[in-house]
């Protein structure tokens, strides 16, 4: 949000299959650690602009290293519910999942955490009754039934903090096939939660997923966001040169696009900081990118905007729902062209996602943004496309 250099060029005549070059300045005086930097060439006629490119130099000064302050934690366990506390600043976890997030009085979260690999279906994935397509897949997949099954917690206190760590597997009923996942919950003693997710697939998933991420249950008094990163509108893996990385606040009800006929909608690519707020001003949540996340934020459920038809059969939820994402299956265009490019496809694969989660402003999760945690998320690796392992068709032979 701050303009660190500018410079104006007058552009000569430029005639079809003719180039003109130019060289600004990119040299930084005043070195931010761990900011974003971007390049905004905008283009004028006649004082009028016609035309904004964005380039994304990303963090040119590397982040510090963050320490947190010493502190002890209490922790307990009370009916299979692990509760830690650091002062004012509590969390509980349930069945493995973050479940209850509190600051002093004030409850930030108080629905269990969800794992999610579904999205609500586009034109592009498949139309129900007619080309099914990628849908068809999904659906006889179940990924919309996938629960947590837990296996162990494992709880370790150290000097600035209490690591939490959650084994098990993300699958369905009567399938073999999901994630062998870990989740490794860092409560630092300042009240930050690094929340780190592992993924690694098993069975016979199909060769594209929806997307990878997590869902909170949110209170709707929080329906005010302002994030760093992409925006104001809509985009997605393959389509984000309409949304330039800025500053941006908006309200739930100018989020998400309302389609006529409701399919997913509403998704922020390469989010570094994102905070949530009441009408009144009160502070809720603050979401922190270790790299950056996606994110959306509905006043409906996934399973109505699934299912539903028409748009008047979106039905307002008395919960909203934020979406914090790994990554999402780009759009393609496939209702009259090709899927996706494969550099925006989602298959299934071995995964890091690190995130942070924090009871503080705008301002303090942008500072926030700019800190080097120790965990990152993972880019897409070599090893990206997941082999399913070979169908057994033999069995044994028992008379031997």
């Amino acid at each position: 949000g701050v303009v660190v250099k500018s410079e104006t060029f007058t552009l000569p005549e430029i005639l079809p299959h003719q180039s003109f070059n130019f060289a600004p300045d990119l040299s930084i005086d005043n070195k931010s650690e761990g900011s974003v930097y971007c390049l905004n060439v905008l283009y004028f006629k006649n004082g009028t602009q016609v035309h904004k490119k964005q380039f994304v130099l990303g963090k040119l000064f590397p982040a510090q290293i963050y320490s947190a302050p010493q502190g002890k934690a209490q922790i307990s366990v009370d009916n299979f519910v692990l509760k830690v506390n650091y002062g004012d600043f509590s969390c509980e976890f349930t069945k493995g999942m973050l479940s209850l997030v509190k600051n002093g009085d004030q409850i930030l979260l108080d629905s269990p955490m969800r794992l999610n690999l579904h999205r609500a279906y586009t034109d592009n994935d498949g139309i129900v009754g007619f080309a099914p397509r990628h849908i068809e897949k999904w659906e006889k997949a179940l990924l919309r039934s996938y629960y947590f099954n837990l296996f162990d917690i494992d709880v370790e206190e150290l000097c600035d903090r209490t690591v939490v760590t959650v084994s098990g597997n993300y699958t369905a009923n009567s399938l073999y096939a999901g994630f062998f996942t870990k989740i490794i919950y860092e409560i630092l003693s300042d009240g930050t939660v690094l929340i780190t997710v592992k993924g690694e697939p098993y069975g016979d998933l199909p060769t594209t997923l929806p997307r990878i991420g997590v869902i909170f249950e949110m209170e709707n008094k929080y329906e005010n966001l302002k994030w760093l990163g992409r925006g104001p509108y809509e985009s997605y893996a393959d389509s984000v040169a309409n949304a330039p990385i800025g500053i941006y606040d908006k309200k739930i009800s100018e989020l998400n696009i309302d389609y006529d006929y409701p399919q997913e909608t509403g998704n922020h690519e390469d989010t570094y900081a994102l905070t949530f707020h009441t009408a009144s001003g009160e502070n809720g949540i603050s979401v922190i990118g270790s790299d950056t996340f996606a994110f959306s934020y509905h006043d409906f459920t996934l399973d109505n905007l699934t299912d539903a038809r028409h748009k008047n059969e979106l039905v307002k939820s008395d919960k909203n729902y934020l979406y914090v994402d790994y990554k999402m299956r780009g759009l393609g265009s496939r209702s009259c062209g090709p899927d996706p490019e494969e550099k925006y496809e989602l298959h299934p694969h071995k995964f890091t996602f690190t995130f942070a989660l924090k009871a503080c402003d705008f301002d303090d999760a942008v500072s926030a943004s700019k800190l080097n945690y120790g965990k990152k998320t993972q880019t897409l690796s070599e090893a990206y496309v997941y082999q399913k392992p070979e169908r057994i068709t033999q069995v044994a032979d028992c008379d031997l």
